[in-house]
């Protein structure tokens, strides 16, 4: 299970490598440590230690001519998270490269040894990655030849999930499993059996003993939590947690427990966007955190606090994430979001559609195209998620006709879930017009996000 103790885990492995000096498995999850000390913490020099030392246990895996079906599983693995590391440094063609190796080894792997369980992981984790590769970057898959598709991995994460659940011999997969299937799950697939069987896989005992100590495991919960708007429940999980203290800090639980304060409009949030902006050191989110720790003092009516905060997005982190794009056009523009408009759209990703409509009530406030827009958006999201399906549906369609050919993401996001109403009401041929509306439109907001759940969304209905 991973707990990210780091410093107890490197003392068994020395111990194991004294003792089987010729074994590389004990290698292999040391890399493992090196990689999350840098995927988590982002700092380039964990990433060059960690490519280092991959290098030099590649060419040794290679050398080693036993015939295991671990080989080439670690191999990939290893190559997979490289393709992740480069990503993350924005060396694209090197990722594509590590992510084309990770993907013909775990492929040879599965037809040498089709029963081997652990190939699950990489393989659903591998379709996902192709199957939601943003539209900027198809190039890379038609480079490669990859093929590959979010409901196949979907499919292989869930098996091993339930596999790694009941079997001792794949317990230690399990922390993975649960995070890479929550998440995928979440993202892509909106069914409300889904999510109701997710629900049922948290109250397991084996997940239940174990969530308080493991921030994957809360990490996973929180965020489904989160996602289908039970906030306040988002909350316990992550304030209930119960780490080692050799611990890793999981500095993204900060970010995420002030984004779950703050739609409750609970201002205390400000204290979990501020600690992650000074005690993290890497690029993810910080241009958020910070953009969120402005609203803070915003809708406080602290307007200069604001403007100051605002700023600052600007001088640390990066825009490589749709939310801390969002947050570098915001400091950029100059401008003020609408306050009422702001309230109802925390109060809405918390699940307070009631407080929510009411927060955008008077319609004659609103004096710009972008905020009329956004008006109309954000009716049809409350009511979509307050289940008054004919009301969200006149407010979807009226958002897709004022605002198709804008730069603002809410057409391309209101045609995204119009096309879910229609797919869940068996009307697919409308479902499937509305995501390819939804792919065909230009915006520069959230793109990566709508895009591959789109994409995601066409893919479930061919299946």
């Amino acid at each position: 299970m991973m707990v990210f103790d780091f410093e107890s885990a490197s003392i068994i492995l020395d111990k194991e490598k004294k003792l089987h000096p010729n074994n590389l498995v004990p290698d292999y999850i040391s890399t493992y440590i090196l990689f999350w000390k840098a995927a988590l913490n982002e700092e380039e020099e964990d990433m060059e230690v960690y490519e280092d030392k991959v290098d030099n246990l590649i060419e040794d895996i290679e050398d080693d001519d036993e015939k295991s079906a671990y080989k080439n599983y670690m191999l990939s693995d290893i190559y997979l998270r490289g393709a992740y590391i480069k990503g993350m440094q924005t060396s694209y063609m090197s990722a594509a490269y590590r992510f084309n190796k990770a993907y013909n080894l775990i492929q040879k792997n599965r037809k040498d040894f089709p029963n081997f369980i652990p190939n699950k992981k990489l393989i659903g984790l591998l379709n996902v990655g192709i199957g939601t590769v943003p539209k900027k970057y198809t190039w890379v898959l038609n480079l490669f030849n990859f093929e590959g598709n979010i409901m196949e991995g979907l499919k292989e994460l869930k098996s091993l999930l339930y596999i790694s659940a009941n079997d001792n011999n794949y317990h230690y997969l399990l922390s993975e499993s649960l995070l890479l299937y929550s998440f995928t799950m979440v993202n892509f697939e909106v069914s409300k059996e889904s999510q109701n069987e997710l629900l049922g896989i948290y109250k397991w005992d084996i997940i239940k003993n174990e969530l308080p100590t493991n921030p994957f495991m809360i990490f996973a919960k929180a965020s489904f939590l989160k996602h289908i708007k039970k906030t306040d429940d988002a909350i316990r999980c992550i304030q209930n947690k119960n780490g080692s203290s050799t611990s890793m800090h999981f500095y993204y639980l900060d970010y995420m427990l002030g984004e779950c304060m703050l739609n409750k409009l609970d201002f205390t949030a400000a204290i979990h966007f501020q600690k992650y902006v000074n005690e993290y050191n890497g690029n993810s989110f910080r241009r958020s955190a910070c953009q969120k720790l402005a609203w803070t003092y915003l809708l406080q009516g602290k307007n200069q606090q604001y403007q100051t905060t605002i700023k600052k997005c600007l001088s640390f982190g990066n825009d490589n994430r749709d939310s801390d794009r969002q947050a570098t056009k915001e400091a950029e523009s100059g401008k003020v979001p609408n306050i009422n408009l702001l309230k109802a759209r925390l109060l809405f990703d918390g699940g307070y559609y009631q407080k929510a409509s009411i927060a955008i009530e008077n319609k004659a406030q609103y004096n710009n195209t972008r905020d009329q827009l956004e008006h109309t958006y954000r009716l049809g999201r409350i009511y979509d998620e307050w289940g008054k399906l004919t009301k969200a549906i006149y407010y979807y369609k009226a958002c897709i006709e004022a605002g198709q050919e804008m730069e603002y993401y809410f057409a391309a996001n209101a045609a995204l879930h119009l096309g879910y109403i229609y797919e869940k009401q068996g009307l697919k041929t409308k479902a499937k017009y509305l995501y390819e509306r939804c792919l065909d439109m230009d915006f520069d907001e959230y793109q990566d996000g709508i895009t591959q759940k789109a994409k995601a969304a066409l893919e479930r209905l061919e299946n």
